[in-house]
């Protein structure tokens, strides 16, 4: 048999429901929120000019210190004490001079590479401008050995040591120093190239493995190029630093710029110019792996409709 509700059972169920809905409150539509563009890479360009603005600033300032070391104390002090006479002893007392300068260079030289600023370890056979090893130079002439900015560091503090001692004793004879100088800044000159060609096969095996996986040079918005960049610039800190400690004469821009795996059709790359590497370089390139990365999946989300 069928039972029905009872028409007083169905009123209250009635009533109940319809105080239950009127009880709920009524939350308000949720406010559209505009997500701001984020220029990640338009802060790069900053962060850029402001690591260009602090490098000029200590190589100048380095530059300076050493003109005022050589040409405000260590001369005067010289022709104070020997009479106004600027090549004393023959010349041991600038040899003498330039063996600590040399040690100063080798660690100017060695923390500019390390740190990663543009500058000149010896002199600018291009240009006018002067480098680290050159303004340290006491009684600096091209024509007289050892004294032409080519051979700084350890190498220059033994040069200039045994220089001082012939020119004390006359052994050993100018034709063997001017052998050894000629010796040294051929394994310099020859150091550099070897590592220039070793970064280049680096960085074109990089490329190359990017373009076998990816099918091109700048893979996923440039991140795989920046992240080799990372890791390359941390070995232009350790080969600039090497360099500059032992004495070689190089550019700190031909170095990284060996080292940069960014394609040449890019116009004015950011970080990738080669004027900034070592540590300064590992920070730039790790942030535009943020800045090339972001981008790439914000254009991914704008492509999806998202």
């Amino acid at each position: 048999m069928e039972l029905s509700a009872r028409p007083a059972i169905t009123a209250g169920v009635a009533l109940a429901t319809a105080g239950m809905i009127a009880a709920t409150p009524v939350l308000p539509a949720a406010p559209e929120v505009n997500v701001p563009d984020i220029q990640l890479v338009g802060f790069a360009d900053t962060l850029e000019d402001w690591m260009k603005g602090f490098n000029t600033f200590l190589v100048d300032g380095l530059l300076d210190v050493n003109h005022g070391l050589v040409h405000d104390v260590q001369i005067p002090l010289e022709q104070l004490i020997f009479g106004g006479d600027a090549s004393a002893l023959n010349g041991v007392i600038n040899r003498l001079y330039n063996v600590g300068n040399m040690g100063l260079g080798a660690v100017q030289n060695s923390l500019l590479g390390v740190l990663g600023p543009e500058f000149f370890s010896g002199v600018n056979d291009g240009g006018p401008t002067e480098g680290i090893t050159n303004s340290l130079l006491v009684g600096l002439n091209p024509a007289n050995v050892f004294n032409s900015g080519a051979i700084g560091g350890l190498e220059g503090m033994f040069v200039q040591g045994l220089q001082a001692f012939a020119n004390l004793t006359g052994f050993p004879g100018d034709t063997l120093m001017e052998e050894l100088q000629s010796g040294l800044t051929g394994f310099n000159t020859s150091l550099v190239d070897f590592l220039k060609d070793f970064n280049h096969t680096l960085v074109t095996s990089q490329v190359g493995l990017e373009e076998m996986i990816f099918g091109t040079d700048s893979a996923l918005n440039g991140v795989i190029n920046r992240s080799f960049n990372v890791l390359n610039m941390f070995l232009d800190a350790g080969q600039q630093g090497f360099l500059g400690l032992l004495g070689a004469e190089f550019s700190g821009k031909a170095m990284t710029s060996s080292l940069l795996a960014t394609p040449d059709y890019i116009p004015d790359p950011i970080f990738a110019l080669g004027d900034i590497g070592g540590l300064e370089g590992v920070l730039g390139n790790s942030y535009l792996v943020l800045a090339d990365l972001v981008g790439g999946l914000l254009g991914c989300v704008q492509h999806s409709g998202v």
